[in-house]
Order: structure tokens, then sequence, then C-alpha cells
């Protein structure tokens, strides 16, 4: 099953929303003229148990684009950075002053050749896999929006899993994801994703400063920082793997 939504936020929702069947893969999809800014994005998470309580989180989160792409993710101590010029992910720990640097994922194209894909925090598809799921075929459009002065065209995704799949669930499980983007930025303003299993998490964009462009060190790693070098994670490899 796959339910793919564009939405701009961490490299890994997973950690940010508590879901571990969640998984992403990020997909370049910046154009040229993306602008420079700087943002609050705020992820919001509501799941309501069976006796009628609910649980509630937020994560309050520092965002960086610069013109070229490169996106820079600041959630407290961990930093997430991609250098689109140098294709590269890093992964910082403010508190022992860490990184982890990546090369971009290799993804084996259906003819065999291996390509390499750009990552980009810009615009994460987050793909959830369970057997037997199917993409609804149409996208629904969404009344327009207007956030921090810009406007957002929405549309709404969903996806079905039939009644006694894998999963071993008894009724047809529907999630839905909606997004409304602002092509002035090149950017998903607002995400919405329902589903029975993990509740409703949302994301929004705030106090959105466009700039010219952003200093070229917020997407490096700091001087003095202990680096580990990696090729890819297993996690963004299996997800890299698991893309057509």
């Amino acid at each position: 099953m796959k339910i793919r939504a564009s939405i701009v936020l961490a490299v890994f929702l997973t950690a940010l929303t508590s879901t571990p069947s969640t998984f992403l893969r990020a997909q370049e999809r910046i154009e040229k003229s993306s602008k420079a800014f700087v943002s609050d994005l705020t992820v919001t998470n509501v799941r309501t148990l069976n006796d009628g309580n609910s649980l509630n989180s937020q994560k309050n989160l520092r965002f960086y684009r610069d013109a070229d792409g490169s996106t820079r993710l600041e959630a407290g101590s961990r930093v997430t950075i991609i250098d689109k010029k140098a294709k590269k992910l890093y992964i910082l720990n403010l508190e022992n002053r860490t990184a982890q640097e990546l090369d971009a994922p290799q993804i084996s194209a259906p003819n065999g050749v291996t390509r390499k894909r750009n990552l980009s925090l810009n615009s994460l598809d987050i793909t959830i896999r369970l057997p037997d799921e199917a993409l609804n075929p149409a996208p629904k459009p969404l009344p327009p929006i207007t956030i921090e002065g810009f406007t957002a065209n929405g549309r709404e995704l969903s996806s079905t899993l039939p009644a006694h799949s894998a999963t071993g669930n008894e009724r047809p499980i529907t999630r839905t994801v909606q997004t409304w983007h602002s092509r002035d930025l090149n950017l998903p303003l607002k995400t919405v994703i329902s589903d029975p299993i993990g509740g409703t998490t949302t994301s929004i964009y705030k106090n959105i400063k466009v700039e010219s462009s952003l200093d070229r060190s917020l997407f490096s790693i700091p001087p003095g920082f202990i680096v580990r070098y990696g090729t890819q994670s297993r996690v963004i490899h299996a997800q890299a793997e698991a893309t057509p």
C-alpha cells in the first residue's frame, strides 16, 4: 500500500509523529526558481482512543531553504541538512557535536541501471506500505487557502486497505492526505494526514520570511564536529529501493 503526499517537513516524520510504520522517501521536486526563505514549522498529532480519550503532541521546528534547494531543519539538538550542491545529507547532534554524512541514495531503475536521486527536504513523499492497499486514482481538488499571505492550492489523495488483508484488519481502512501547495514558494504550506491508526497529523509553515539568499554555512557541517561517514543508512537505502 502507498500513500504519497508532497509534504515539507523534516526528513524523518516517523520520529516526529511517533508512528514507526511510516516510511519516507525524499524526492527532488525543487525548481531552479525556488525562493530562499526561513520559517517556523509546526507539526501536531492527535490520536483518539476507543474510550474517547485523546493523545496530543506538538513539535515546533525551524526550517531553512536556500535558492538552490538546499535545506536545513532544526528539531531541538538534532539538525538535518540536505546540501543540494554537494548531494549530501548531514545529520548533526548539537549536544555532543557529532555529524553523520551520507551520500544521496542510489536507486535501481527498472532496467537495472543505478541512478542517483537528489535528496530534498523541500518536498517529501510519505509512503506508508501495507499489503493489498489501493491508491484511489483521482486526486480531489480542495478550495485554495491563504497562509502567511501566500495562496495555496489544495488537493486530497486517499487510499483504501481492503478488509481481511494481510495486515489483519476486519474492515476497510481509508487514509487521506490533504496538501495545500504554494506555487510562489514551490512549497506545500499545509499538510493534513488522517488515518485510523496514526491519527491526524498536521504540518503548517508559519512566520515565513523570504530572503535573497541564506548563509551557506547553514547547509554544511560546522567546524570542530566529529564526522562519521557512510553511503546510506539502512532506512534510507530500504526506502530508496522500495520506490519505483
